[in-house]
């Protein structure tokens, strides 16, 4: 229960209680009233009041019971029921409709302010009632008892006084409840001023803390910008080297294991470029990556007597650096192997690459149409580029599927997801 709930159901239970105590009061005057038509032989008006008593002892009831609604109901019926009888039975002159005037005052205590709709319609039964009252003295439809102008004028004089005195003790009581209502806002009002103190303190404490943070997040990034900018730089200085080296080999052989070295590098120092260019510190776009990786190694291994064609389907696809290291590896050493072997003795050639998201798996598939040869032959081998090939697949810890046969080209395909540390 919220603030603004409790201070309603304490304003309800003061309401009630007041329309108890007021109940009480009518009830204990309807009594007295009686036994004063009593002794003055006038047997009608001492049902009537009777009548009235115990309809407001009936709202005392309903209100110890929590039926707040049909208690409400009968204060207004009863109001208007006693007003009109008494007025049909001792007549216009008497004054009973006097006590219509007090009603507003009995309605607002009864509904909240906001509760206009039935506001307007319990002032509009009061209207109806005083409205019968007149027409009925007028044309003489209900003959009231006879009584003297003595009588009529005192009892005039009494309603006039009794409805007046009314009056204020429901102003009065109105305005009781009211202020106690006021007094609670006014309590939770001061409470909300101290938690919102509280909360604009908590607020600006974590504003510290989040600007704090977001420079201390900065600071790193801009830390692990350089760490990639640096590793890109260092291993291009290996790959240099290496092709330093290379200047002052002869034997074939060993110059083609420097350059597959020497690429390898590149592949793992283009990852680190891309992280460091794009400012993307935790993941690599696959498709850019790819496409320059592809055209890099068709500028080293380019044959000028065969044509060779790559198309890529490649779907936006962005890996962490712990997924994207073996993958980039993986695929420069196909790409490398197609170039180096795939179309010796042919005058065309091409290759396949499609990567895309299927489900929660990441499938990479790799085809290319050249002589092919036996992979599970080549790993009892010791050909570097087969087994790096298998290494990486089973780094990535997916579904690898060889289809590559000799004289049937090379196919290959890896269903995996991103390695999570």
């Amino acid at each position: 229960m919220n603030r603004l709930e409790e201070i309603n159901n304490k304003g309800r239970a003061t309401i009630v209680k007041t329309i108890r105590q007021f109940s009480l009061t009518t009830c204990l005057f309807s009594g007295i009233s009686a036994i004063f038509y009593l002794i003055l032989r006038m047997y009608q008006p001492a049902i009537i009041v009777s009548i009235i008593g115990l309809l407001f002892l009936l709202i005392y009831y309903f209100n110890k019971k929590n039926k707040h609604t049909i208690a409400r109901i009968i204060a207004i019926f009863a109001t208007n029921l006693g007003v009109l009888l008494f007025s049909t039975n001792l007549g216009f002159n008497t004054g009973f409709y006097l006590y219509l005037f007090a009603s507003p005052q009995l309605i607002y205590l009864l509904f909240k302010l906001r509760q206009k709709k039935l506001v307007y319609i319990c002032i509009g039964i009061n209207l109806l009632t005083f409205l019968i009252i007149f027409l009925i003295d007028w044309y003489k439809l209900i003959k009231p008892q006879e009584l003297t102008t003595n009588v009529i004028s005192l009892l005039y004089s009494l309603n006039f006084g009794l409805s007046l005195i009314l009056s204020f003790i429901l102003v009065a009581i109105f305005a009781k409840n009211n202020k106690v209502y006021i007094d609670l806002l006014k309590e939770a009002n001061l409470e909300l001023e101290e938690q919102q103190d509280v909360l604009k303190n908590e607020i600006q404490e974590k504003n510290q803390v989040n600007i704090e943070l977001q420079k201390s997040i900065k600071e790193k990034d801009v830390l692990l910008a350089e760490v990639h900018h640096r590793v890109k730089n260092n291993l291009a200085v290996v790959a240099g080297l290496l092709d330093l080296q290379n200047v002052f080999v002869k034997e074939k052989a060993i110059s083609d294991i420097l350059k597959d070295s020497k690429n390898r590098i590149k592949s793992i120092a283009l990852l680190h470029e891309k992280l460091y260019v794009h400012k993307d510190l935790d993941k690599i776009n696959v498709e850019e990556y790819i496409n320059e990786l592809i055209y890099f190694i068709k500028l080293s291994y380019q044959q000028k007597n065969i044509n060779i064609q790559i198309e890529t389907a490649i779907e936006s696809i962005h890996l962490s650096m712990e997924t994207a290291l073996p993958f980039s590896l993986l695929v420069n050493e196909l790409v490398t192997n197609s170039y180096k072997h795939a179309f010796l003795g042919k005058e065309n050639g091409s290759i396949n690459i499609d990567f895309k998201t299927e489900g929660e798996f990441l499938t990479f598939k790799y085809k290319d149409d050249g002589v092919g040869f036996d992979f599970d032959e080549k790993l009892k081998t010791d050909s570097i580029g087969t087994n790096l090939i298998n290494a990486f697949a089973s780094q990535l810890n997916g579904e690898f599927i060889n289809n590559t046969k000799l004289g049937i080209g090379c196919e290959m395909i890896l269903r995996f997801t991103e390695i999570t540390e």
